[in-house]
């Protein structure tokens, strides 16, 4: 009997929570009848016991119909966890449904999951009678529009819209930096609006990590105080700095955050003589014989 009432109490959720769901009502019925807990779960449920961070409430609106409230921004870091509220108070066993908008696939209700990407989930807090919809890991292709969707009567739903903040690393300096044997090299990258700050940045030579504190005196410095043009958003500066670079240190050096792609910077280490400042000056020669040799065969070509 337990079954057959979870099964009717489903049947009667989905019809009142319409028909534009993407899911055929067969698939449904024939998903839901075989999960028993259907509503809010049993004091005995881990869900009860999971603790959920809580973003700005959302206000549900009673209507005739179906009625949404004005859309809440949740703004997460690619690679973080995103939770998505939905506050709802004395449920006396109504299902709670999520739904992605812009494909109307069902992704849960109450805590059963309708989708085979295992980083959703909906979860109960029970101290704060709220369901929230969890997304882990998120990618950039999460962003957009949820929907919560309550099966009461009259119905009521909340819309979310999750915007996902994507990092940038860039390199401070050239891409190409030439140097003279025996002086002091600092390489700078800096990873751009971040809501939390790289927990790391790694500096590599070629496909090798360059160790902290090496026996040539190497070191590695991160400057987390550095604020974009937002309050909630900024800015990191990772700094590999090599004391005394001879002719063996030239190569490909690569800063990898741990929240944003890495960038690579050649560095060119030049013998005595050969500074930066004369191979420059040898390739303006270069530039201006290469000039003059392009005018001279123009003009001799117009000549014949």
């Amino acid at each position: 009997m337990p079954n057959l009432t979870n099964s009717l109490l489903v049947c009667l959720s989905v019809l009142t929570l319409g028909a534009d769901l993407t899911i055929s009502d067969t698939e449904f019925l024939a998903t839901i009848t075989t999960n028993a807990g259907i509503g809010r779960p049993p004091a005995s449920s881990s869900f009860s016991s999971i603790s959920v961070p809580t973003p700005s409430p959302l206000s549900l609106v009673r209507a005739s119909n179906r009625t949404s409230a004005s859309e809440t921004n949740i703004v997460v870091q690619v690679g973080t966890h995103a939770y998505l509220p939905c506050n709802v108070q004395r449920l006396h066993g109504k299902p709670v449904s999520w739904v992605r908008v812009r494909d109307g696939h069902i992704l849960t209700v109450d805590q059963t999951t309708f989708i085979a990407d295992q980083r959703f989930q909906s979860i109960y807090a029970d101290e704060q009678e709220r369901w929230s919809l969890q997304i882990k890991y998120v990618q950039e292709h999460d962003m957009g529009l949820y929907e919560c969707q309550v099966s009461t009567e009259p119905k009521m739903s909340a819309r979310v819209y999750l915007k996902i903040v994507v990092p940038k690393t860039e390199l401070i300096g050239d891409h190409n930096r030439f140097v003279k044997a025996g002086s002091k090299v600092a390489l700078h990258c800096i990873v751009r609006g971040s809501i939390e700050p790289p927990s790391y940045i790694i500096w590599f030579k070629g496909n090798s990590q360059i160790a902290e504190g090496n026996s040539r005196g190497w070191y590695m410095e991160i400057d987390n105080e550095i604020f974009g043009n937002s309050s909630d958003r900024q800015n990191t500066i990772g700094s590999l700095i090599i004391p005394s670079v001879s002719k063996r240190d030239s190569g490909n050096y690569t800063c990898s955050p741990s929240n944003s792609a890495p960038v690579t910077v050649d560095l060119h280490v030049l013998n005595g003589e050969y500074s930066a400042s004369a191979i420059m000056s040898s390739a303006t020669v270069n530039c201006i014989n290469c000039l003059y040799l392009g005018l001279l065969l123009a003009l001799l070509k117009h000549l014949t």
